[in-house]
């Protein structure tokens, strides 16, 4: 007779397990208890970086691709119907659901842009949106001295308090790399739309601005958490 492990395990003696506290995760003060909440945003390995970036510039290429061959139009309905096959993948894989719809998301507002304006360099307009935003919120919160990083790191549960002085530190240095970050973005964006090269446009955000936004959001996981970890020696 087969074992479909139901058996085994309701056989099996009862285990104690031991309670492991992650030197990233911060106290659960909601509860009152005091316990450890676990991060809830985990590191990405090099197989999870490179799978994210084919899966950022499928959509993309399809629109370049169609667009030159077609029409703006069916490329931008080309262009989301591959984001939501790429989505559904990635539910599959086991990604989380917000995660996977705000990247959906991202296209079909690529895509619908496209329609409205017609015109195959305005697929690329919302990323030209999306870095003014990221530069005009991340300048805005160093001049307040309220990092955004700190921010959005403490409602994902990364790092520790986030409200030390080293924290303080590396969070106005992080916010300042996001502020540069996006600021270096603009510049080719900016032209290459103005000349409406939208071979150009596909290739500085495949190849430069998600890539460069990946890694960033790579190092920023680090630095908070090398943080957390020293203030929990």
């Amino acid at each position: 007779m087969t074992d479909d492990g139901l058996t085994t395990a309701a056989a099996a003696p009862p285990r104690e397990e031991a309670t492991t506290v992650d030197a990233t995760s911060e106290p659960d003060t909601a509860s009152g208890a005091g316990r450890p909440r676990r991060s809830r945003l985990p590191l990405p390995t090099p197989g999870d970086a490179l799978r994210h970036a084919v899966d950022a510039v499928a959509a993309p290429l399809t629109f370049l691709v169609v667009n030159d061959t077609v029409g703006t139009r069916v490329a931008a309905v080309a262009a989301l119907a591959v984001a939501l096959v790429v989505a559904a993948f990635r539910r599959h894989r086991g990604e989380p659901r917000v995660v996977v719809a705000i990247s959906a998301t991202i296209v079909a507002l690529h895509s619908v842009s496209a329609l409205v304006v017609g015109e195959g360099r305005a697929f690329f307009l919302p990323e030209i949106a999306i870095n003014v935003a990221g530069f005009a919120l991340c300048g805005l919160s160093l001049l307040l001295a309220r990092p955004i990083t700190a921010t959005v790191c403490r409602k994902l549960g990364v790092g520790g308090s986030n409200d030390s002085p080293a924290a303080r530190r590396a969070h106005r240095r992080l916010t300042l790399g996001w502020t540069a970050l996006w600021a270096i973005h603009l510049p080719p964006l900016l032209w290459l739309y103005a000349i409406d090269s939208v071979a150009g446009l596909t290739a500085v955000g495949t190849l430069f601005n998600k890539p460069t936004v990946l890694a960033m959001g790579i190092a920023t996981l680090v630095v908070v958490r090398r943080v957390a970890k020293e203030e929990a020696r």
